[in-house]
Order: structure tokens, then C-alpha cells, then sequence
């Protein structure tokens, strides 16, 4: 994920090739004047709200993943969280690959390709129970946005199953929406066409509907970290 610099520089060279104010644009997000230019000159907002930032890059022609800050953590993650856990009557740890979940975003990309981030090592005990899991198919990415609270926070990390990618029983996936690489509450919607119910956990954001062809569902988040 890009700095707060390189942010900065994203938005600022897109306002001025689009020919718009810092002003205008604010407005059109439904926020103050000044805005989007104290997000630039004095940090606040820390981040820029997901739906901000799709607004941003629908209106200004830029990826969405170019407008959203990487701010590093401050504490480290203290636990695993599932709804059903293990004991196993070994020690051995599990190295999972952290992938950039917004690099390459695209239809018909997956996150298999995407650039490894780093490795982190999972004690067995701690991996959520699965009729068909494959260890070797769990990656971990870092959440951002706020769209998923309460449930989970921007800048948590998610364990993410690629085996399992039918929104059946529902649950939380990493998918790509048609408009970018996203974290939702995915259902299936009775009827004859294959339609897919995407939903946010903060009430802010609407639900809304995709064909299941329009989609691509790259798996189902099984675990998250929490952060105190």
C-alpha cells in the first residue's frame, strides 16, 4: 500500500490533470470545503473513508488503491480469532504467505499472483477448523477501509481461505466486485438469475447486488486478528 507522500502526490496530480478544485471535490463527497485539503496538508483525516476514496477514483480516473494510506499498526496482533478452534498434539507452526491484496487489482486476476508482503508463523493450534482445508491455501492481507466495522477495523489482518470460494453458507469473502478487490458479507439471492448480495457490516455503506458473473470470488475469510 502507498505512504501518506505518495497519496498526497496521487491526488494531487489527479485533481490537476481533471482540472478540479480541492474544493469542488469535497463538496462532492458531502464534506466540508477544506476537506480534502486538510486530508493532503495536515493529515486529518488520517485516512480517507472507503467510500470517499471510491468517489475519488471513479471521479478523478485513478485506482482506488492509490488513494488508500498504509498506516502501520502500533501494537502487534495478541491473538487469533475463530468461531471454532483445535488443539492439535503438535507444536509445529505454519508459515502463511501476507499478500498485497490490492496489487494487480483487476477481474480475472487472483490473489495467488499477488506480491508477497512477508511470511508469518501460525501455531497449527490456532487454525480455524474446516472439513476441507488446505493449509497451503491460507494467505493473510491487511484490511483497509472502514466498511467491515464493527466487525473488523481498518489495518487488522484477516486469514483468508482460497479453497473456499462459494458464498454457500454465507460469509465474509475477499471478491472482486467488478469495481476493485473488496472484503464483504457475501449472500447468494433466490430467483432465477445468479445474483450475489454484497454487504457491508457498517451501516454507512448500502447493500448492493452483482451478477455472479460480474464477480469473482477470491475466498472466504475464516479468522481475523484483533487489535486492542
Amino acid at each position: 500500500m502507498p505512504t501518506k507522500d505518495e497519496v498526497n502526490k496521487t491526488l494531487q496530480q489527479a485533481v490537476e490533470r481533471a482540472g478540479v478544485s480541492l474544493q469542488a471535490l469535497s463538496l462532492e463527497c458531502g464534506r466540508s470545503p477544506a476537506y480534502l485539503s486538510q486530508f493532503i496538508q495536515r493529515g486529518s483525516p488520517r485516512v480517507l473513508p472507503e467510500h470517499i476514496r471510491r468517489h475519488l477514483a471513479h471521479r478523478l480516473q485513478v485506482a482506488e488503491a492509490l488513494l488508500a494510506v498504509d498506516i502501520p499498526p502500533t501494537l502487534l496482533p495478541i491473538s487469533l480469532r475463530s468461531t471454532t478452534m483445535i488443539e492439535r498434539a503438535t507444536d509445529t507452526d505454519l508459515t502463511i504467505d501476507e499478500i498485497n491484496s490490492v496489487a494487480s487489482a483487476g477481474g480475472g486476476s487472483t490473489l495467488e499472483s499477488h506480491a508477497v508482503l512477508g511470511q508469518w508463523r501460525v501455531p497449527l493450534s490456532a487454525i480455524p477448523v474446516r472439513p476441507s482445508i488446505n493449509p497451503s491455501l491460507l494467505k493473510i492481507i491487511q484490511v483497509t477501509g472502514d466498511s467491515m466495522a464493527p466487525t473488523i477495523g481498518s489495518g487488522a489482518r484477516v486469514l483468508v481461505d482460497l479453497g473456499d470460494r462459494r458464498p454457500s453458507p454465507a460469509g465474509v469473502f475477499v471478491l472482486w466486485d467488478g469495481v476493485g478487490i473488496v472484503m464483504k458479507r457475501i449472500e447468494a439471492v433466490p430467483g432465477p438469475q445468479a445474483l450475489l448480495r454484497i454487504i457491508s457490516d457498517n451501516p454507512v455503506y448500502a447493500p448492493y447486488e452483482r451478477a455472479a458473473e460480474e464477480t469473482q470470488i477470491f475466498g472466504r475469510v475464516v479468522a481475523t486478528w484483533q487489535w486492542l
